[in-house]
């Protein structure tokens, strides 16, 4: 297929099925799902987009028969798996812990069978060794991100406690990919830090053009998917413009020449209703409004009777995306015609928040929903907080009991490790508590075989308890199921 055809046959696909397979997410690597939502709509790709998906159990399994030992003899650093889940964090205070002194107890659970995914317990007892009373903001920080549902329960003295979510902000580079990119992230306390500032106003001037009612009067019989274009000039040095439900679009940057475009919705489209230009920067000035056959937007396939309403407004950046946001959220997150939702606990004030803290126009895409896409997906850490009082020269237990997620490389990759789930800890990252002991446990070892690890757990030797070295950053396991 040659690039003329495939921007043809691209551009004859209407935007609702491109849309949809935009919010289509099953997995979170969003770099290979934009990828992947584009190559669908050629048609040609969709087998292969479900390929990317598929599961261990399938004739792609991609199993090899991966070879290792119990104790991972050779073996001194973890695998770099293709979906990377992030490790298990210690938990952590907000004030000054002099006088607490913490143990840990980690326990992987194979009991369940289900694949790439364990329920993880990590217990914790907090030693008050002061003659007085300590209240404490506890702090558990867990990866995930603002689609998953997987969340933490977390127990105080084996009550359950309702916790304050505060969220970190996603890596924008999408490169947080081992433990030690989140060692990068967390060392120094900013990130942190950060979760827990308020949010940022955006304060900058824009002027937004509005359409709406869009339509088509008909007539042109070779308008195989009727599109709206908006062209104008710009200097791309000095004008910045953000789209939200234009799907295509052809910018020419040395001769200063702009056009975006979308589908002309029909009575079976239940999506945009409203579509948004903003401009950060200087106006646009004069521009065309044109109709052509389909989205490709040749000179030589323009069509009459494409119109819309258009309404322009100054406002502030803060606003404007504060608008674009809230119909994404109503129309695209909460009325169940995508799978898309917002869920772990995130409401639409911190997915706003977010959107405005991790916002710069150098770094921003030009359509927002791109851009809110990555805000949605990409996994970051969240800060689950919960007060707890330990009396003096007495002991408090916390337990976190998650369902965790494994790292894991792609079925159809045909890795070696494609079939092999990865579960890390680290010891002491992020966190100022004072341990003076930490442990793992293995619970249904015999659902396991054990490929890779540096914990010291030896099936064969009906080890599954081990103490942990508190100078040791970082643990992995990398196991394979047997049942």
């Amino acid at each position: 297929m040659n690039t003329q055809f495939f921007s043809e046959a691209l551009g004859n696909i209407n935007d609702k099925y491109i849309t949809e397979a935009l919010n289509y997410h099953k997995k979170k690597n969003v770099t290979w799902l934009k990828w992947g939502a584009a190559a669908a709509c050629a048609c040609l790709v969709i087998s292969l987009g479900t390929f990317l998906f598929t599961s261990p159990n399938s004739p792609l399994d991609g199993n090899f028969g991966i070879g290792g030992s119990a104790g991972g003899a050779g073996h001194d650093e973890s695998t770099v798996f293709m979906s990377y889940a992030g490790p298990v964090f210690p938990l952590t205070v907000l004030e000054a812990a002099e006088g607490i002194r913490a143990e840990r107890n980690i326990t992987f659970d194979f009991s369940a069978e289900r694949w790439n995914y364990i329920t993880l317990q990590d217990a914790y007892t907090l030693a008050n060794t002061t003659d007085r009373d300590i209240t404490i903001t506890a702090v558990y920080p867990h990866v995930s991100s603002f689609q998953t549902e997987l969340r933490p329960t977390i127990t105080v003295n084996g009550a359950e406690t309702d916790t304050d979510l505060f969220t970190g902000m996603y890596s924008y580079n999408d490169d947080v990919s081992s433990w030690e990119d989140y060692k990068s992230l967390l060392a120094d306390g900013a990130y942190m830090e950060e979760a827990f500032a308020a949010y940022p106003e955006l304060n900058q001037p824009v002027t937004v053009y509005k359409l709406t009612d869009v339509t088509y009067s008909g007539g042109d019989p070779f308008a195989t998917n009727p599109t709206l274009a908006v062209s104008c000039n710009i200097d791309y040095d000095k004008t910045t413009i953000l789209t939200y439900g234009f799907n295509g679009g052809h910018y020419d940057i040395e001769n200063g020449y702009y056009l975006v475009n979308f589908s002309v919705p029909d009575e079976s489209w239940n999506g945009y209703e409203e579509y948004y230009m903003i401009v950060l920067g200087d106006d646009i000035g004069e521009y065309t409004v044109q109709g052509y056959r389909n989205g490709g937007c040749h000179p030589n396939e323009k069509i009459d009777g494409v119109s819309a309403s258009i309404e322009r407004y100054e406002t502030t950046l803060g606003k404007a995306l504060k608008t674009a946001a809230k119909l994404r959220y109503i129309n695209v997150l909460c009325n169940g015609f995508y799978i898309s939702r917002l869920a772990n606990g995130v409401t639409f004030d911190m997915y706003y928040g977010d959107i405005c803290r991790s916002f710069a126009p150098q770094k921003t895409y030009r359509d927002l929903e791109s851009f809110f896409i990555d805000v949605e997906y990409l996994n970051r850490v969240f800060y689950r907080t919960f007060e707890v009082t330990i009396p003096s020269h007495s002991t408090a237990e916390i337990t976190v009991e998650q369902t965790k997620e494994a790292s894991y490389d792609f079925g159809c990759s045909y890795s070696e490790n494609a079939g092999v789930e990865g579960y890390d800890t680290v010891t002491r990252l992020g966190s100022t508590l004072d341990f003076t002991a930490q442990s793992a446990s293995l619970s249904a070892p015999d659902n396991i075989e054990i490929v890779r690890q540096n914990f010291g757990f030896d099936l064969e030797q009906g080890i599954t308890q081990v103490d942990l070295d508190l100078s040791q950053e970082h643990y992995y396991l990398e196991i394979k199921r047997t049942k």
